[in-house]
């Protein structure tokens, strides 16, 4: 006899809705450490497109107009720990690595973004990936990662909410912090040179504005 179980059973539920106000799909949290995936998603159909879509934009759009700034985030936790805090002006992917489709909706509302990753080093790769699809879109990003290996709802408790305003002000272009990321303990030998740029290449050939391409 065949039976059925919930897909998002013991977790908590976030629906994920676009900027016309439809619910889309859902998301779902574990409660237990022990259960996994940490986060699942609704299945991708022909409704339900995670890649193309930017959780909690359809509530945040309208803060990323009025500041003209998006600060990206990377799940349903940290928007909600952010937006609770006062910071409204964030947008949330959707717990996979960011796509050039929310890149160009986010640039809809703001052609400033700010990245505030997970200060792991999954998040410091996160970032990294980020920037030649955040060039690629138009956008002119910055980019921060938080100390101790931090998250921003982690910040803001135990530092406080101005204190990572503070940061977010200080966030550096994101193409700069990648750059300086790849000169750590550089002796410009030309070996090094030549490593420096192979990796640089594939990231600026992906700027579209070439005013911008010039000046870096």
């Amino acid at each position: 006899q065949s039976s059925y179980f919930d897909i998002f059973r013991n977790r908590i539920i976030f629906p994920i809705i676009n900027p016309m106000g439809k619910v889309l799909g859902f998301g779902g949290r574990v409660l237990s450490k022990e259960d996994q995936p940490k986060y699942l998603n609704s299945p991708e159909s022909n409704i339900f497109h995670k890649g193309k879509l930017l959780y909690g934009l359809h509530e945040t759009a309208k803060f990323i107009r009025s500041e003209d700034q998006a600060i990206l985030v990377e799940g349903y936790m940290d928007l909600i720990a952010l937006y609770q805090a006062g910071i409204k002006n964030v947008a949330a992917n959707l717990g996979t690595a960011l796509t050039i489709e929310q890149a160009k909706l986010v640039k809809k509302y703001s052609q400033n973004v700010v990245v505030l990753f997970d200060g792991d080093k999954a998040g410091q790769m996160a970032m990294k990936r980020s920037l030649p699809i955040l060039l690629e879109a138009g956008v002119l990003a910055r980019g921060m990662t938080l100390a101790d290996a931090m998250d921003p709802d982690d910040f803001i408790k135990a530092n406080g909410v101005e204190a990572l305003k503070q940061e977010l002000e200080k966030a550096e272009d994101l193409f700069i912090w990648f750059l300086k990321q790849q000169i750590k303990n550089f002796h410009a030998k030309p070996s090094e040179k030549l490593k420096v740029m192979d990796t640089l290449l594939p990231v600026l050939v992906k700027v579209s504005d070439f005013r911008l391409l010039k000046l870096y």
